[in-house]
């Protein structure tokens, strides 16, 4: 497995959303193991490439617009619900690492039409970040810019119906 990650890095570079269902199982071979940090490293390291990847390309003001296949986001999806429901146990529910989860989990929901699950996702990791990290926070003042525009945009469409 560890030989096939290395051959798709080299072909997709590490930071690929391509590379996230190679690091799942990965992650869930970890965690099956009972190795809780090395599966959270690689779990951890999905949520931060969906986030990112969704960030730079739908809330960026210099969008890249990188259009990749849905069967992405539904795998992505199926992935990080099964990555919440991991962190969440291990974690706990108000953990930073499962607001991160929530975030990204938040994220491809909405690419996916699942606004009102990725909207609630979203405002929970939000909440997550404020209490623990304070309302200046980095992380918290980003998933909060991302909040306000999802608002932004679930208004214009309710004016445009």
């Amino acid at each position: 497995m560890t030989k096939g990650i290395y051959l798709e890095c080299i072909e997709h570079g590490p930071e690929s959303y391509r590379m996230c269902s190679s690091y799942y199982y990965m992650g869930d071979l970890f965690r099956k193991q009972g190795e809780i940090q090395k599966a959270k490293a690689f779990f951890s390291k999905i949520i931060q490439i969906w986030q990112k990847f969704i960030i730079e390309n739908d809330f960026s003001r210099q969008s890249n617009q990188n259009e990749i296949d849905e069967i992405h986001y539904l795998e992505a999806e199926q992935h990080l619900r099964e990555m919440l429901i991991f962190f969440e146990m291990e974690f706990g529910q108000h953990h930073t690492v499962t607001a991160e989860c929530h975030f990204a989990y938040g994220l491809v929901s909405l690419k996916i039409g699942k606004d009102e699950q990725g909207y609630s996702s979203i405002q929970f990791a939000q909440t997550i970040f404020a209490n623990n990290l304070g309302e200046f926070d980095d992380k918290t003042k980003e998933v909060k810019d991302v909040l306000d525009e999802v608002e932004q945009r679930f208004n214009m469409n309710k004016q445009d119906q």
